[in-house]
């Protein structure tokens, strides 16, 4: 009978086997799709910053929950300056820098205005942020950074800060900021889980090419 069945209705039969079967199996998978991204360092290995006064704590820009975990990180004594980075802000009513942003909510969270150094540069990718971060370390004698960032950016965010700060002298480590609503085990789930992990393999893929 199936010998009977058409070689374009043959593929397209098993096309929808495989596809009920990843339907099915979705929770088995689709967690890791996510979990891959994540590849955070774990805090411990930054206890060398702490009370550090040659020491940096980097929120990249982009959430809100980077700059509280930052300034949290901060009150407890990782490293001795906040630098506010700077991203282009295109949100009607809002007229200031987003790194003047960024200064604000960590002086709110308890940063000190004479502890934070902002970035008079605007980086458009994670990249050109990664080299503004190494530019400002340099011209302030810092020997170590410590990034904030989102769980899901930390894969990109580790590949590009070793390359950018690789001969640097300078050290860099990459911490996940927890990130309210978005898992693993969910980020199928809503919109913003969606756009934010496509979006990472993309730009993963695209900087595989040579883009940046």
């Amino acid at each position: 009978m199936i010998g009977r069945v058409p070689p374009s209705l043959r593929i397209l039969l098993i096309g929808l086997l495989l596809l009920a079967a990843l339907g099915l199996t979705r929770r088995l998978w689709l967690p890791e799709v996510a979990a891959w991204l994540e590849i955070p360092e774990p805090l411990a290995s930054a206890e060398g910053l702490r009370n550090d006064p040659r020491a940096a704590i980097v929120p990249l820009a982009g959430g809100r929950e980077r700059v509280l975990y930052a300034a949290e990180l901060f009150r407890q004594g990782y490293g001795r300056w906040f630098l506010a980075t700077d991203m282009p802000l295109d949100v009607p009513g809002i007229h200031e820098r987003y790194a003047d942003l960024v200064a604000r909510e960590a002086i709110w969270q308890g940063v000190p205005r004479s502890a934070i150094v902002l970035s008079d540069q605007t980086a458009r990718t994670t990249y050109e942020e990664a080299q503004q971060v190494l530019e400002v370390a340099r011209f302030r004698g810092w020997r170590s950074v410590l990034v904030v960032t989102s769980p899901y950016h930390t894969r990109r965010a580790r590949w590009v800060f070793s390359e950018v700060f690789g001969s640097s002298g300078i050290a860099s480590h990459v911490v996940a900021a927890p990130e309210r609503g978005y898992t693993p085990q969910n980020w199928w789930q809503s919109t913003d889980g969606l756009r934010n992990t496509w979006s990472e393999y993309l730009k993963l893929g695209l900087r595989l090419l040579g883009y940046e």
